[in-house]
């Protein structure tokens, strides 16, 4: 009994060793992701633009919200540029920072349930994955809110058996989490789910309404709808504010029922999500360690239902709900993906009666993958996208005709380093920018660059080469700037 006491200490603290030094290690390689990135990359998509604005603005005291995206990852931003730093990296550091710090709530977290191997090869396969991995370096609040998610599941379910205070803090930091995602509020779900103690959860609800309605309340007062009506209908509101009061009726209907026939096909093909967001969230070699993993916790199905169960059903109350309101957008499972990855650190887990050469060769297996998938991380390292033409066209104008510029462009990427206004109707613009990279969209949907009516007159400003991409602005004669 000593012995194995005393095997199972040993075998601990290496695993303890082993989450310390990949974790300092991946530290490394996302810090030098981060570095590069911001050296020869851009921001990330329209979104971005917006986070970062309204983190400027908060910064300055003129703003604190917006029409449709929620400010919380913009406000922890402006905190950052209190130092005086550049507003992206400012993005990209709380970006990084929240995405090592949502390892370590994983590690901790998992441990409790299933022990520090699971834990540890958990936290590993989570900072391989490429879509975490750019996440954790992005302008966007992906792994800010996952933390948020973990920190307060970690609070209400660890620390609040212990402790009281633990859900009722826990229910404050997942409030604060609605803040930065308004799908975040399924934490509610999961919470109940986990605990399944009407007790805890009432008081993990008195937590969570503080900062809600307080971000509620400020969002009101500033005109703007709370995030969590505005990403269903923030969209739609200009389209029906052109639309005469007689056509209203029949645009809702046609609406609802363009809703019906979504809904409809949902639910048709609900059972190929493996087929639409697996291969998204996961890389190739995760995918095998992911299937070795599911037939590894079916054969000790026995011994770790009862925690396995919780996780599952955490998943499933995140997928269900989410994919009905966005589909296959691979982002928003970036919450729950360490559920995906605890199942592949199950793929470790060896059974009584398996042996030792299949053990080995699932060793091998999950080496591999880690290498491979750390490959394809590390793809700032030996692919440019040639999007810092966006970063200098902005920097030219800025230092050449100001800020505040009306600029239209198919994203708002230039308009952002030139500190411009982005609109969308180009006959008002005061400079169009117009690049070879803008055939498509940053999702690879073709998009259509409408240009303002021919009797607009154009001067060409500035023509700008990088690495055999084109950018050229114009400016609009009609137009004061």
């Amino acid at each position: 009994m000593n012995n194995k006491i005393k095997e199972e200490l040993m075998n601990n603290k290496a695993n303890r060793v082993s989450f310390v030094v990949s974790f300092i290690c991946f530290s490394i390689f996302y810090f030098l992701i981060l570095v590069r990135k911001f050296g020869t990359d851009a921001i990330e998509s329209t979104d971005s633009y917006f986070y970062l604005r309204i983190a400027e603005l908060a910064y300055k005291r003129e703003s604190f919200t917006n029409p449709v995206f929620s400010p919380g990852y913009s406000w922890i931003i402006s905190l950052i540029l209190t130092t005086g730093i550049d507003t992206e990296l400012a993005g990209r550091i709380t970006s990084l920072i929240f995405g090592l710090g949502t390892a370590i709530l994983i590690f901790f977290f998992i441990r409790e349930f299933f022990g520090e191997k699971t834990s540890t090869y958990t936290v590993i396969f989570l900072l391989a994955n490429p879509l975490f991995a750019w996440a954790s370096v992005s302008t966007l609040p992906y792994t800010t809110q996952t933390f948020f998610f973990w920190l307060a599941l970690y609070l209400t379910v660890i620390l609040g058996d212990r402790r009281v205070i633990g859900t009722f803090l826990g229910g404050i930091i997942g409030g604060y989490g609605y803040i930065v995602r308004p799908e975040n509020i399924l934490v509610i779900l999961a919470v109940a789910t986990i605990s399944r103690r009407i007790k805890s959860l009432t008081l993990f609800l008195a937590g969570f309404l503080i900062p809600a309605i307080f971000y509620n309340i400020l969002s009101y007062q500033e005109g703007n709808l709370p995030s969590i009506i505005s990403k269903f209908i923030g969209y739609k509101l200009p389209e029906i504010s052109k639309i005469s009061e007689t056509q209203k009726t029949s645009y809702i209907l046609r609406e609802l029922s363009n809703l019906l026939t979504y809904l409809q096909t949902f639910i048709a093909n609900i059972h190929l999500f493996h087929k639409y967001i697996i291969p998204k969230i996961l890389s190739a070699s995760q995918i095998i360690i992911f299937g070795i993993g599911i037939m590894q916790i079916i054969s000790s199905w026995e011994n770790i239902r009862t925690n396995i169960i919780k996780f599952l059903e955490v998943l499933i109350l995140w997928i269900i709900p989410i994919m009905l309101i966005v589909g296959v957008a691979d982002y928003m499972f970036i919450p729950v993906l360490p559920i995906f990855l605890l199942i592949c650190a199950k793929a470790i887990d060896t059974q009584p009666n398996q042996s030792n050469y299949i053990s080995k060769f699932v060793k091998i297996l999950v080496v591999i993958s880690v290498i491979l998938s750390t490959f394809q991380a590390a793809y700032p390292f030996y692919r440019d996208d040639r999007r810092k033409i966006y970063k200098l066209a902005g920097e030219w104008i800025n230092s050449n005709l100001g800020d505040n510029i009306l600029i239209f462009e198919p994203f708002p990427f230039a308009t952002f380093y030139a500190k411009g206004i982005w609109i969308t109707d180009s006959s008002k613009a005061s400079l169009i920018i117009i690049s070879t990279l803008d055939h498509t969209s940053i999702r690879g949907i073709p998009h259509l660059i409408t240009l303002p009516p021919e009797s607009i007159e154009f001067e060409l400003l500035k023509e700008i080469d990088y690495k055999g991409a084109k950018l050229r602005i114009f400016r609009n004669k009609e137009t004061k700037r």
